[in-house]
């Protein structure tokens, strides 16, 4: 008996998880954070100090 609840519950939050993974209203929140990966690497290319403002752009740190 305790099992099968169990089951129920855990199943109603996997469902409720993934509706809201895939809710429309959270499209632009997750594209704008599959891109943070990417602009990193762009303000990286892009420093002009030699990382002495963030500690990113050295030669020890660039990939």
């Amino acid at each position: 008996m305790i099992s099968g609840i169990l089951i129920i519950v855990l199943m109603t939050g996997f469902l409720c998880i993934t509706w809201w993974a895939y809710s429309s209203r959270n499209k632009e929140r997750f594209a704008d954070a599959a891109q943070l990966p990417l602009e990193e690497d762009a303000k990286r290319s892009n420093c002009t100090d030699g990382g002495e403002c963030c500690g990113g752009c050295n030669s020890e740190n660039q990939r």
